[in-house]
């Protein structure tokens, strides 16, 4: 596969506290990369990196093949920006912004509307000043003007953050448009949705180290150990561990009246099932994956590893 974006051994300081760490890793043409950690984990400080606002203590980044230390225009001609927090001037039309983003990139008036109504702006919406757009639209303002150009490499750094869920959803929509014209994206995010979407693999950050770089696939299937079913049946007994473990239970644990069940979801009817067989089940009720759950065992299984 042709290398879109190749990172090695990014180091990145602050003071005495290394911000990134030796982080190394590759977004190939088409592909889809998150950056998933906890806040202060160095994810938006890498974005920044590969945008050329920060300069690297050590390492190396090319942008489709072209170092950015050997040759930053050209490198960084290939890169579309999102910033985790834009700002218009408040007296300037959603239009006029965009206009004025085209003529910086020798575009035309055509891509400017085309990529504001792509993003969900109506015509009435066109002259309404950036001041008195609402949060969600100032949002769309910022994909519009990151999706206008046709860079093979988008960066966006933490895209749904403060958004809704209407507005979060949007940007999947639009991030997979993006994928399907063939467009390279890293992103960086601490929301579990916007990686089990979109994202085809992940890296794993937690203070400013990579901890984990793998498919989705593999994170769904992490995801899988915190799915937790927890079904009253009265009084527990050997029996009914038996038979959540051989409906497809990973893990059961004694609460009370309660089994806790751990198991992919789609085994979870399945052990219903099998415990109703032998004794009443007065009731359940599951939980979503915790992120923080998620974290621990990226960290656990990373210590014992080395």
């Amino acid at each position: 596969m042709t290398s879109v974006l190749r990172v090695e051994n990014l180091t990145k300081s602050f003071a005495r506290k290394k911000a990134v760490d030796s982080l190394c890793f590759e977004v190939n043409a088409g592909e889809v990369v998150a950056i998933l950690g906890p806040n202060g984990s160095g994810k938006t400080t890498t974005i920044k990196c590969i945008a050329g606002l920060l300069m690297p203590h050590a390492g190396t980044i090319a942008v489709c093949g072209e170092p950015i230390a050997r040759n930053r225009k050209n490198a960084l001609r290939n890169i579309s920006y999102l910033p985790q927090t834009a700002e218009f001037p408040a007296n300037i039309t959603a239009l006029e912004t965009i206009r004025f983003h085209a003529r910086l990139r020798g575009l035309s008036e055509e891509a400017a509307v085309s990529a504001l109504t792509k993003c969900g702006f109506a015509e009435s919406d066109f002259g309404k000043s950036a001041g008195h757009l609402s949060g969600g639209m100032r949002h769309r303002l910022s994909l519009a003007i990151a999706g206008m150009t046709s860079s093979p490499l988008m960066l966006l750094d933490e895209p749904t953050a403060n958004l809704d869920p209407a507005a979060a959803q949007r940007f999947r929509t639009v991030a997979k448009t993006w994928r399907e014209e063939g467009r390279s994206i890293l992103m960086s995010t601490h929301v579990l949705s916007d990686v089990t979407e979109i994202a085809d693999s992940v890296i794993v950050m937690v203070e400013g180290r990579a901890v984990a770089v793998e498919s989705v696939l593999d994170l769904r299937f992490r995801l899988n150990k915190f799915a937790r079913l927890r079904v009253d049946v009265g009084a527990v007994t050997e029996r009914h561990s038996d038979a959540a473990f051989a409906a497809g239970a990973v893990e059961i644990r004694k609460n009370g009246k309660a089994l806790v069940i751990f198991a992919p979801e789609d085994r979870r009817l399945a052990i219903l099932s099998r415990l109703e067989e032998i004794g009443a089940v007065n009731g359940f009720e599951t939980d979503k994956p915790s992120i923080e759950d998620l974290y621990i065992e990226y960290v656990e299984s990373s210590n014992k590893a080395g």
